[in-house]
Parts: structure tokens; C-alpha cells; sequence
């Protein structure tokens, strides 16, 4: 009965005279199992940086933010005069502006020299920025 209780294999006549040699048999083969354990600091994978001459596709010259609708309806409709030739668009954000763009460039020197003329024309805080940004 005791071995039943103890939780040991009955008697081996082949083996020991201990009825539970087959028990500390059986710890010894025993493997517990393995467990993560995560890194203590996370490391970003690597990136390499865009090349020197690296231009975003739909690079915009934003020449106008603002909060008001009426606003911005009014500059846009103002820079469709100033700057014709241009295609003017507004988009909203959504940190609540109203974005007046003008260009899609994917050539940088293109942008630069667009943005030099619109400055010109009275535009000076105009500047190149990647639509992915207008959203």
C-alpha cells in the first residue's frame, strides 16, 4: 500500500532491492522545460539613411496653415491669382489645419527653384515639405 500512496513504482526483482530506484531513475532523465527570457533593452533594427540626393516622392511647397475655413478659402483663392500656372490645393489635417500646397515634385532642384518664385511673389514662409505628412 505504501507504494501507492508514496507514488513509487512497485518492486523491480530484476533490478535494486529499493523498490524506488526506478523513481530516481526517472529524475534524473527528467528535463524541465525551457523558458524565454527577453532582452532587457529593446534594439531597433538598423536602417540606412536615404543618399545624399534622396528626394521623397510628392514633395509639396506648402505656402499657407490655417485654423479658420474662410481663412485659408481666402489665401487659396488669392494664391490662384498670385501664382498662376500653379496648381493650388488645400488639405485638411488632422491636427485641424487647412494646408494650401501648391506642386507635386519628385525632383528637388525642380522644388527649390519653384519654391525661390513663390517666395518671391510675397510667399516668404512657403517651404518644401513630403505630403505624407498631409494627412
Amino acid at each position: 500500500m505504501s507504494n501507492i500512496f508514496n507514488g513509487c513504482v512497485p518492486f523491480d526483482e530484476s533490478g535494486s532491492d529499493d523498490p524506488c530506484v526506478l523513481c530516481e531513475e526517472q529524475k534524473k532523465q527528467y528535463v524541465p522545460p525551457t523558458t524565454y527570457v527577453p532582452p532587457t533593452t529593446y534594439v531597433p533594427p538598423t536602417t540606412n539613411p536615404p543618399p545624399v540626393n534622396y528626394t521623397p516622392i510628392n514633395t509639396v511647397i506648402q505656402i499657407g496653415a490655417f485654423v479658420n475655413k474662410t481663412y485659408a478659402d481666402n489665401f487659396t483663392a488669392k494664391a490662384k491669382v498670385d501664382l498662376p500656372g500653379y496648381f493650388i490645393d488645400m488639405k485638411w489635417n488632422k491636427k485641424g489645419f487647412y494646408q494650401i500646397v501648391t506642386g507635386e515634385y519628385n525632383n528637388l532642384g525642380k522644388a527649390e527653384q519653384d519654391l525661390a518664385y513663390v517666395k518671391s511673389k510675397g510667399y516668404g514662409d512657403a517651404f518644401i515639405k513630403e505630403t505624407k505628412y498631409l494627412q
